[in-house]
């Protein structure tokens, strides 16, 4: 082998500065990780993307609840306890 070929051969990939910067964006991004799935519930907010009566998504069936009302069967949507249920 050439001494060029050992000096290439057994330099670093990565500068050590890099290499900190690139953990230290890794535990930073699942510091946020954890924390945004530990408040998601909270600021989901109305737009609920999961399988229900009021999402028009690919998931969602509020074309279920439409079919019926044509129908003419009642269809109740409630989003939870309402304030006089939970005293």
């Amino acid at each position: 082998m050439s001494e060029a070929a050992q000096e290439q051969a057994s330099a670093p990939v990565f500068s050590p500065v890099v290499a900190i910067a690139m953990a230290a964006i890794g535990a930073l991004s699942l510091l946020f990780y954890v924390v945004f799935a530990a408040y998601a519930p909270d600021v989901s907010g109305d737009s609920d993307p999961r399988a229900n009566v009021i999402s028009r998504s690919a998931v969602g069936f509020a074309g279920l609840a439409a079919f019926l009302r044509e129908q003419g069967i009642p269809v109740l949507i409630s989003r939870g306890l309402s304030d006089d249920q939970l005293d």
